[in-house]
């Protein structure tokens, strides 16, 4: 796909790649990562042990490092657009995506939250002027982290439908009203919290900030004449 644009006065013509922040961006490239895969991959002489892959980002396992450069190399030698680089672990720790991945010594992976060391914990706020379905997913993104990343860890050998033995514990939450979103924003946290915390009666309350005593922010006042004249009978 041609691409044309200007930089210090000169005119290019982009001939290899799209533009950069094309809609078409990473479905073509995950498309053209299939066939790099189903090529020289799969077929190839050297696999690791495990590859999974997101879009341009990967997560291979291999014997020792030997292996992994030299896996590097056969890959970086069949395009000439296509450069992989490498990265290994440190102290058993690698993150993947926003995922910090620790093996432990019986052969096993446990995860967490990775957080780069440039994060201030700023998000998006509510009241930007940004498209309202990407606030929400915001929201869910964060909510689904919260809960399943670290509560399925925990209740991994727990009964799926564990019996209460303790009276449930009431939560109130206060969440701004997002109009018809806000029932189904209601149900999927309480539907998550209820299947890990089966003991937590989770109650959500939406509130709208946008009041009308919000536009009347002053009451008429009285003059003291006047407020003398009021009394109930």
């Amino acid at each position: 796909m041609k691409s044309h644009f200007r930089f210090d006065g000169q005119n290019y013509n982009q001939i290899d790649g799209v533009a950069m922040g094309l809609p078409l961006g990473p479905v073509l490239a995950n498309i053209f990562m299939c066939h790099f895969e189903e090529k020289w991959v799969i077929s190839g002489q050297v696999c690791p042990s495990f590859w999974y892959r997101y879009v341009d980002d990967t997560f291979t396992m291999f014997e020792n490092k030997d292996t992994a450069n030299g896996f590097l190399q056969y890959l970086n030698s069949h395009h000439n657009s296509i450069k992989f680089t490498i990265e290994f672990e440190q102290d058993n720790e690698i993150p993947f995506l926003d995922i910090l991945v620790k093996r432990c010594p019986d052969n096993t992976f446990v995860t967490s939250i990775y957080r780069k060391k440039t994060f201030t914990g700023l998000y998006t706020k509510w009241d930007l002027f940004t498209p309202r379905k990407y606030k929400l997913n915001l929201i869910c993104t964060l909510t689904y982290r919260c809960y399943v990343n670290d509560v399925l860890n925990k209740n991994r050998n727990k009964p799926r439908s564990p019996v209460s033995t303790a009276p449930k514990k009431d939560i109130i939450i206060l969440l701004p009203y997002l109009g018809l979103q806000s029932n189904q924003i209601s149900q999927r946290l309480k539907s998550c919290v209820y299947n890990f915390y089966s003991f937590v009666n989770l109650k959500i309350i939406f509130q709208n900030n946008c009041r009308i005593k919000s536009f009347f922010p002053y009451k008429d006042r009285l003059n003291r004449s006047q407020s003398q004249l009021l009394g109930v009978q």
